[in-house]
This record gives C-alpha cells, structure tokens and sequence, in this order.
C-alpha cells in the first residue's frame, strides 16, 4: 500500500542493490525505513522475508532466513490508512519499472506483530509452510493472520488466499514459477 506522498502506508521491497527495505508512514507523507545489510539477497537461492511494525514498541524489523538482518526504534504514530491497494511482487500501481524479479510461493499478512521466535519457526519450517501446515510448527501463528496467499496456485489466474478472503487478480506480465 504505497504510492506517492500522500497515499503512503507501508511497502517492503528490495533495492537494485539486493537490499531489503520495510518503510512506514503515519501521516500518509513522512517515512520510517528500516534497511538490511547490504547484498543480502541472493539470486536463485529459496529465502524467507519477514517484516514486522510494532506501534506498541515503536520498532520496524526486517528479517532474512529468520534472523533480523535490519531495523528501526523511532516509530510508534501508527499506519497511515491509505487509498492504495494492497500489491504483492509490485511497489506503486502507478509506475511500470517497480516489479519483483524473482519468484515468490507464499505471502502472509498479521494484524498482529509477529515475534523473534515465530519468524524463526516459519523459517525454519522449510520451504515453503503451507496454510494447513502451521499448526504442526505454532497453532498461535494463526492467530490474528489476515491473509496467506498460495503464489503457487495458479487457479483462473488469481492469487488465491487460503483464507477464503481477500483474493487477488494476477496483473501485468508474469508467468505462474512451478
């Protein structure tokens, strides 16, 4: 949910330098970013990405592989609720260059901050964690999930959401990763 100033909410991308980026705005204008350490994505290589905002701690964090690899403190005035739409493998509806290049099989979505210890365990529940999977590894990782989309999924072209909620519409140029 990211567009231009005023229509800012949150985005996690990566940079042309394969570092991560987990940005917050409050106000629909400002920015809180938390950065990883450069290069740490690396091409043709199954990773696992979390991001977490938690307003209560004020804290941004960026994990890689289930250990934070980027961060930030300053943050606790909430998230703006902007009028964008929520993308997956796109930064801003509103420019063309902002695709992911890569592959991607699961996304989820908490109205909750996850902690240290459950981006652990979904990492290391190996790749990929299916829905009906999570109460092998934490039953509570259920708990407060808004959203899981099944990447892999190709049915009539929609990322389809394990949740029966919040489907998407697959847009632009892609092709389905098997």
């Amino acid at each position: 949910k990211w567009g231009s100033s005023p229509n800012r909410s949150y985005v996690l991308n990566t940079s042309s330098t394969t570092k991560l980026r987990f940005v917050v705005s409050s106000t629909g204008s400002n920015e809180v970013k938390a950065w990883s350490s450069s290069n740490v994505l690396v091409a043709n290589v199954w990773q696992h990405i979390g991001a977490v905002y938690n307003q209560a701690s004020g804290y941004l964090r960026l994990y890689l592989n289930g250990s934070q690899t980027g961060s930030d403190t300053s943050h606790s005035e909430g998230v703006h609720d902007g009028d964008r739409d929520f993308l997956i493998g796109r930064h801003r509806t509103d420019e063309s260059q902002d695709h992911f290049d890569g592959q991607m099989c699961l996304a989820g979505v908490w109205n909750r901050a996850l902690s240290d210890t459950e981006i652990s365990a979904l990492y290391h529940s190996g790749d990929p964690l299916w829905y009906d999977e999570m109460d092998t590894i934490d039953p509570a990782l259920k708990s407060n999930l808004v959203s899981w989309w099944n990447l892999a999924d190709n049915t009539d072209n929609h990322a389809s959401n394990d949740l029966a909620n919040h489907n998407g519409v697959s847009t632009g140029s892609w092709t389905w990763a098997t």
